[in-house]
């Protein structure tokens, strides 16, 4: 029984002090945990530590990719990881929180998931104990919320008490409490992670704090002073000695003596002394305390304190392990369980449905490095190596254990999908009586001579002797996959002369010297490389380039291997990075921002060394991108050139659309006259831009350049020749041979070309351009003769009498036949409007449409009809209220386009149904009053952004005033 009481020591009796411990509960307010949480750095580390650590490499879902695409697709739009994150580390601090899920509806209700839409959910929101109150615990056993509070109440101090239910809450609890009854009076919630914690904390952090109140205390000065009392008997002898030994203070600071009086050794003289204090031991004494305070919150002092690991051959590598190994149980068992039902909710509206193979893994806390990965294989490789050669093991065995190891590491993407193709069918075509014949290198086997019976050698056809590839120069390379978000941050950091998004790369490799490129082998990562975001991002100058230096130990290791393979480098050292631009400009890289998103590589690419690669650098784009003789890749091909565009003479307009051009002049010109106010002839001076909206800045003739382009020159790559010679381009020849309609596809050549983006066809573009049709067969024109785009489609042939002379030489190219000759010009828009206006109702004739018509948008603006009130019917009162409030409409968008949204137009008009209105819009479209586009056209812009619905009145359907409905407004206003 010496376990429990000895009566020689007093060990468990009376005489043992410590049978009068006892424990007892001291429980800690919120108000104290958050301070401490808020002014001690243990606390704070305790607390988010784990909750960081378990979420920090997030989880891998297993589906189909396009579901997986999806589910992370919405983890993120709902930003789920960091919600959770912020819960976790509330709960702990606070003992418990909640997350709250919202789609919109009633809260009250049940959250059905089988009822949930796609994208259902609204939002995710995270509150602490005190701000979300459950009610009374189910109790029932057969309810499936048994344990779960009737209701949520969350106390707001806008729309005060709000009763949720119990499906549309998550709880997280901080330190589970074990017993029911004191469970029971804390609501369900848990204890704070700093309760238990407290004494420890308080230790850890007073032991360092009673150290440093010592070190004042180190060392003290003492002097004995005979007769000291007699001294300070009057004020007068105590001021003496005061003033005395001030003066032999200010000595020895400034002289390093001390004067005293005596020989320092009679008892009748002064004498002086130091004594200093000791502080052997207490540092181990601080770092026991803080050891404890480690182990009492299940962190490792190299996590908690971020201290190295102590010892002999100590590399914490145990301790970092055993943590890991605590974090990813505390996933499975405790986390996974808790957020269940976010996760079912999750799916249901990701997806809209409930895939059974649905599920994910939590990703490894602890991360091997490639070269660990690397060497586990070899050694695995090497042990399954010499089971077969002492032939140990079956073949067919081994090749199947080989196999699922080969799956399992990771290390070749893909492997298991071609495994799965292939299955067990033999490598090659050898004939079942010739395996056993040939050892693995392709030589005959022992006793077996490699003849037929006649004596012919007979070849192995699946043991081709290899030999080494012949020594080239290397360069290795991945190509920047997302190379358009990196040119978006570097624009919006001033760089101005960028690269190509097809140029942007990491160089791996950039040998001189000759290696076999078969001994470098292929890479571990597969055909996809993704550096995370965030991380040491630098933008720094590497001689004329501006780089993106960035950290990657998958690309720091692929080129130590290639160096070990034999291949040179230039540089003292390998450090990755990304060229964006050859040309800084005026941009201070000291205030530059790095990029610290995602870059996602894409293969290796293994070719020569290319010496004069500076002079391969993707001409059109870099050097002359619109051929203009501007080497500024920041030339905005979206807006309009004037200088190209007055260079077009009429002849090749002709040429390129046939009289359709000449007819369409024409018709502008006279609309400009009729109508100065129609919203679609808009101030010439102001440049439109095609990617939506007008530019409110005047244009500045001042900016632009007189000889060969549109802005200053801002330097650029080598040197701008004197002069540029005239050189006919494609599109120029193009214009000699080609007839364009307005059937005819737009085939854009670059896509920094963006002002065609939603129209497809020619007729689209020239009907929807808010300068006019000329205009916009000259903007076609400019950028075809350039060699910017193209047209797709059958050309109609012209229809010729005869063959065309013969032209002599240097004369200009004969314009093509007239239009009249293969299409019907169409009737004037202006003379068809006079004379429907004089011709009486019978006589009435519709106008013919145009030769360039799309089939699915009718043109705005363009081949009116006649005027209502002659040949069809007047419009009624309701019908003028809707044509006014386009008008109205049109007028104040301030858009260079003339078409407004149905919905704008409604809006104007609350005292009116929408069925009324969409009679309306009928009504007026069949008078030739409006023009309405719908977006089941597959041409229009929403369309293509997929957005787009049959038309039917839609909110993002639009119209468009006829010139016979800006007329027959005219009129009513005339009349008064």
């Amino acid at each position: 029984m010496d376990s429990f009481r000895n009566l020689m020591s007093g060990l468990g009796t009376a005489k043992d002090k410590t049978v009068a411990d006892q424990h007892v509960f001291v429980p800690r307010s919120l108000v104290e945990c958050r301070a401490a949480y808020r002014g001690n750095w243990i606390a704070r580390k305790v607390v988010d530590i784990v909750p960081f650590d378990m979420l920090r490499e997030w989880r891998a879902w297993q589906a189909t990719p396009k579901e997986v695409e999806t589910l992370e697709a919405a983890e993120k739009a709902l930003g789920v990881q960091g919600k959770l994150l912020d819960g976790l580390k509330r709960a702990r601090l606070e003992g418990g929180a909640a997350i709250l899920i919202g789609d919109g509806g009633d809260a009250t209700a049940e959250l059905l998931l089988n009822r949930l839409a796609q994208g259902g959910i609204k939002w995710l929101h995270v509150f602490g104990r005190e701000e979300i109150v459950p009610e009374e615990p189910i109790l029932d056993p057969d309810s499936p919320w048994f344990g779960e509070p009737r209701a949520w109440t969350l106390n707001s101090r806008r729309d005060g008490a709000v009763r949720i239910h119990p499906s549309r809450v998550i709880r997280l609890v901080g330190a589970p409490i074990l017993d029911t009854v004191s469970a029971q009076a804390e609501q369900g919630w848990g204890d704070s992670v700093l309760q238990a914690l407290f004494a420890a904390l308080d230790q850890a952090t007073s032991s360092p704090a009673y150290l440093a109140a010592m070190l004042p205390e180190a060392k003290q000065d003492i002097i004995s002073v005979p007769g000291l009392s007699g001294y300070l008997k009057t004020a007068a002898s105590t001021a003496e000695l005061t003033k005395r030994f001030q003066y032999a203070a200010q000595m020895k600071s400034m002289f390093g003596m001390l004067l005293l009086e005596g020989d320092g050794k009679s008892p009748t003289g002064e004498t002086f002394q130091q004594k200093q204090l000791s502080f052997d031991g207490l540092a181990d004494v601080v770092k026991l305390m803080l050891m404890i305070a480690s182990a009492a919150a299940d962190i490792p002092a190299t996590r908690l304190l971020s201290q190295s690991p102590t010892g002999m051959n100590a590399t914490g590598d145990s301790d970092t392990r055993n943590y890991y190994d605590r974090c990813a149980a505390g996933q499975k068992v405790e986390l996974t369980p808790a957020i269940a039902r976010l996760d079912e909710v999750l799916i249901w509206n990701a997806l809209g449905h409930r895939p059974a193979a649905a599920w994910y893994d939590w990703r490894p806390l602890y991360q091997p490095t490639q070269r660990e990965k690397a060497d586990t294989f070899k050694t695995l490789a090497d042990g399954v190596k010499v089971l077969a050669d002492a032939g140990l093991a079956p073949l067919e065995v081994l090749g199947r254990g080989a196999k699922g190891m080969v799956i399992e590491t990771g290390l070749f993407p893909g492997i298991e999908a071609a495994y799965t193709k292939h299955g067990n069918a033999p490598l090659t075509d050898v004939p079942v009586d010739q395996v056993d014949q040939y050892d693995p290198y392709g030589n005959p086997a022992e006793g077996y001579t490699g003849t037929d019976g006649a004596g012919n050698v007979v070849p192995f056809p699946g043991r081709a002797a290899l030999g080494d590839a012949t020594p080239r120069t290397l360069y290795v390379s991945r190509k920047l996959k997302n190379g358009d978000d990196v040119l978006a941050w570097a624009r919006a950091q001033g760089f101005a002369d960028l690269m190509p998004a097809g140029e942007l790369h990491v160089t791996i490799a950039y040998s001189r010297t000759p290696i076999d490129w078969m001994k470098v082998g292929q890479t571990w990562n597969g055909e996809e490389l993704k550096v995370s975001a965030g991380g040491p991002r630098l933008v720094e100058r590497f001689g004329e380039a501006v780089v993106l230096l960035f950290a990657s130990d998958e690309l720091r290791w692929r080129h130590q291997e290639i160096r070990e393979a034999g291949a040179s480098w230039d540089h003292p050292e390998y450090q990755p990075h990304v060229t964006f631009t050859w040309n800084a400009g005026d941009v201070d890289l000291a205030e530059v921002e790095p990029y610290n998103g995602p870059l996602l590589f894409g293969p290796e690419l293994f070719e020569p060394v290319d010496e004069d690669w500076r002079a391969g650098l993707d001409d059109a784009a870099r050097v002359d991108p619109d051929q203009d003789g501007d080497d500024d890749l920041s030339d905005p091909l979206d807006e309009e050139d004037e200088d190209e565009i007055a260079a077009v003479t009429e002849d090749e307009l002709v040429a390129l659309f046939g009289e359709e051009y000449r007819a369409a002049a024409e018709e502008d010109r006279r609309m400009r006259d009729a109508f100065p106010d129609l919203v679609v002839f808009l101030d010439a001076r102001r440049r439109p831009h095609h990617g939506g909206g007008a530019s409110r800045r005047p244009f500045d003739e001042s900016q632009v350049r007189r000889v060969g382009g549109r802005f200053a020159p801002k330097g650029g790559a080598g040197e701008r020749p004197a002069a540029r010679p005239p050189r006919q381009t494609v599109g120029a020849r193009h214009l000699e041979e080609h007839n364009v309609g307005g059937e005819h596809g737009i085939v854009v050549n670059s896509a920094r070309v963006r002002k065609y983006r939603g129209h497809a066809t020619v007729e689209s573009f020239v009907a929807a351009h808010p300068k006019g049709r000329a205009h916009a067969m000259r903007v076609l024109a400019a950028d075809h003769k350039a060699g910017r785009i193209g047209f797709a489609g059958t050309p109609t042939p012209a229809v010729a009498s005869e063959a065309p002379p013969a032209r002599e030489q240097g004369a200009k190219p004969a314009a093509r036949q007239p239009a009249a000759q293969k299409r019907a010009a169409p009737e004037d828009p202006i003379a068809a409007l006079e004379r429907a206006l004089a011709a009486p109702p019978p006589a009435a004739t519709a106008t013919p449409k145009p030769a360039v018509v799309h089939k699915a948008v009718q043109p705005v603006a363009h081949a009116p009809r006649p005027a209502a009130g002659h040949h069809e019917a007047a419009p009624t009162p309701r019908e003028d209220r809707v044509l006014a409030a386009v008008r109205e409409a049109t007028r104040e968008s301030g858009s260079m386009s003339p078409l407004v949204g149905l919905q704008n137009v409604r809006n104007r008009l609350p005292d009116l149904s929408r069925a009324e209105i969409d009679e309306a819009f009928s009504q007026l479209q069949s008078k030739g009053l409006v023009n309405m586009m719908g977006l089941g056209d597959p041409k229009h812009p929403a369309v293509r952004r997929g957005e787009g619905t049959d038309f039917g009145g839609g909110r993002r359907d639009e119209i468009a005033l006829t010139m016979a409905g800006t007329e027959h407004l005219r009129s009513k206003a005339k009349k008064g």
